[in-house]
């Protein structure tokens, strides 16, 4: 059980830091992209199609969806997915080191709620942010897809394997 523990926690761990990657590089071409469009003042709908539409990633990533709260998309990607890989990470030591373990039982209650508000809000803003895509974009970015992809399947792992991730 401890090895299948360890593997589970090493494939969130995997995925957390895969998306890390993919926000901060969606955060670097959204930052290209608004200042193309910016300097050449039209919104960049020329650019390659991903699946859906003919505006692609440049469409997306410039568009009025592309922020939260004032907040780009893909920097609260970068803080939600380094947190997550430092959750895990914790927790796949602890598989070994029994005095980690212990310290990090007193907080299990905490990990747990943390782990299941990150996951099930992340997953609810990754279904938002596909149904902005789909129907009101109507065009896609393949990178963006990506991201929401390994969220919900993050979330939905986690909702089957939480009391042997959390033991």
């Amino acid at each position: 059980m401890k090895t299948f523990r360890a593997i589970l926690l090493i494939i969130f761990i995997i995925a957390s830091i895969a998306n890390l990657g993919l926000s901060m590089f969606i955060q670097q071409q959204k930052v290209v992209n608004e200042q193309i469009a910016t300097d050449n003042n039209l919104m960049l709908t020329n650019t390659s199609s991903c699946f859906v539409g003919n505006g692609g990633c440049a469409t997306v990533q410039t568009s009025v969806y592309a922020n939260t709260f004032g907040v780009s998309n893909p920097l609260i990607g970068v803080v939600v997915f380094f947190v997550l890989a430092i959750i895990f990470s914790l927790q796949l030591v602890s598989v070994w080191h029994q005095h980690l373990a212990s310290k990090l039982r007193k907080f299990g209650g905490l990990t747990g709620f943390s782990l299941s508000v990150i996951l099930g809000a992340g997953c609810l803003f990754s279904l938002w942010l596909l149904f902005v895509q789909f129907f009101l974009l109507h065009t896609t970015c393949k990178f963006c897809l990506w991201v929401d992809g390994i969220m919900i399947g993050m979330a939905i792992l986690y909702l089957i394997f939480k009391d042997l991730l959390l033991d």
